[in-house]
């Protein structure tokens, strides 16, 4: 599943991951907030989720979903 995220979308979940919200995630990467939402709900749908705490529970980066 973490194969079919872009980049992008890894850097936005390993910002998620450590539990920033979607402004900082857009200030940090120099996105806009839009963008940013878009990037969260992509990366919900390919690996099945629905509410970041799911994202955390997976461990993303305790499983090598971040490599």
């Amino acid at each position: 599943m973490v194969d079919q995220l872009t980049p992008r979308q890894k850097e936005v979940a390993e910002l998620i991951s450590e539990h920033f919200s979607d402004l900082p995630i857009a200030a940090r990467l120099g996105i806009s907030y839009w963008t940013t939402r878009s990037h969260v709900k992509q990366i919900f749908q390919k690996l099945g989720v629905k509410r970041r705490e799911q994202l955390w529970g997976r461990g993303w980066r305790n499983s090598g979903w971040g490599e």
